[in-house]
């Protein structure tokens, strides 16, 4: 039998509550006002139960899953003119490359061209998905299995397993890539988007290194044995005093044998005294707070903050180690 709802009362409440539990249909129903009330905080459209997935459904479900995520990264023929996003050089047109497809609303908005092996290097994950499913060339399966051992390296580093021997990364020029480590109140997890958005792929070269920057309380996906923690940057407020949290972190770092950090201080003066006040927590975690390299930064880190090249070229040049 189908029921026809009442022409007037229904249209006055805009639910998705059918007619006949409003209405008083066949002795139910409730006041619309009282149905909201104790509705609050809980959802109450009507869907029909599902059963279950069974196994071979999951699956099947995981490998579709699998099929859309390697749209991430494909790996195509070169179109003319593009460039490689890591190291900056010419691409060959024609030449088989790797295109890194940016996440709806992410923080990238343009699809980026890559070596093959610089996208190794930028992902070692997503670079051996997208060789795997793309077309031939020389030279290609070398790259796979270094993907792979790099991503099951930087899986043990992760979980505390033993480790793989892993070859270090280095950029086209033969420069070791080696990760930075930023600590400090200057950065929360706000600060850290804002400057992730604005330093492309975390990287920034200098005439020594590539530094690949991660601020050591977003996660463990930093810790990539391939690029090993080679500098510190302990980045402070002028503002804000030292806590117990960043000394045990710059005691963290220390753990690791990483040379003294650098300081690099975000305000718009710095006496004196405000130095000596931010050389003393890295004298009490085991280094040489006296002669750490001190780096003046813009006023504050938010979204209005332009990160200019020469602050960064800056930054990089005093986490290079001395040449003799």
């Amino acid at each position: 039998m189908q029921l026809r709802r009442p022409p007037a009362l229904h249209g006055e409440l805009g639910a998705k509550t059918p007619w006949y539990l409003t209405n008083g249909w066949r002795g139910g129903g409730t006041n619309a006002a009282h149905r909201a009330m104790s509705s609050i905080g809980s959802i109450t459209r009507w869907v029909s139960p599902r059963p279950p997935l069974r196994a071979h459904d999951r699956r099947s479900c995981s490998r579709a899953f699998a099929a859309i995520a390697t749209v991430r990264m494909i790996s195509v023929p070169c179109p003319e003119g593009a460039r490689c996003a890591r190291c900056e050089q010419l691409l060959v047109t024609g030449s088989i490359v790797v295109v890194l497809h940016p996440h709806p609303g992410g923080t990238y908005p343009r699809d980026d061209y890559f070596h093959p092996r610089c996208a190794v290097d930028v992902s070692a994950y997503w670079a051996k998905l997208a060789l795997e499913l793309g077309p031939a060339f020389d030279g290609r399966d070398a790259l796979v299995a270094l993907a792979a051992l790099r991503e099951r390296a930087r899986q043990a580093a992760i979980y505390n397993k033993p480790i793989p021997e892993v070859e270090p990364a280095a950029d086209p020029l033969g420069r070791p890539r080696v990760t930075a480590l930023l600590v400090g109140s200057a950065f929360n997890q706000r600060a850290w988007d804002q400057f992730v958005s604005r330093v492309r792929y975390h990287t920034w070269r200098s005439s020594l290194r590539e530094y690949v920057f991660a601020w050591i309380g977003a996660s463990a996906r930093w810790q990539d044995p391939s690029r090993p923690v080679g500098a510190a940057v302990f980045a402070a407020r002028v503002d804000k005093k030292v806590v117990k949290a960043q000394l045990d972190r710059l005691i963290e770092v220390r753990a690791m044998g990483v040379t003294t950090p650098v300081v690099w201080l975000i305000g718009d003066a710095v006496s004196a005294d405000r130095e000596a006040y931010f050389r003393e927590p890295l004298q009490r975690a085991g280094f040489d707070g006296d002669n750490a390299i001190l780096v003046r930064g813009p006023a504050a880190i938010d979204a209005h903050t332009v990160y200019e090249p020469a602050l960064l070229d800056a930054l990089c040049a005093a986490m290079d180690p001395p040449t003799r």
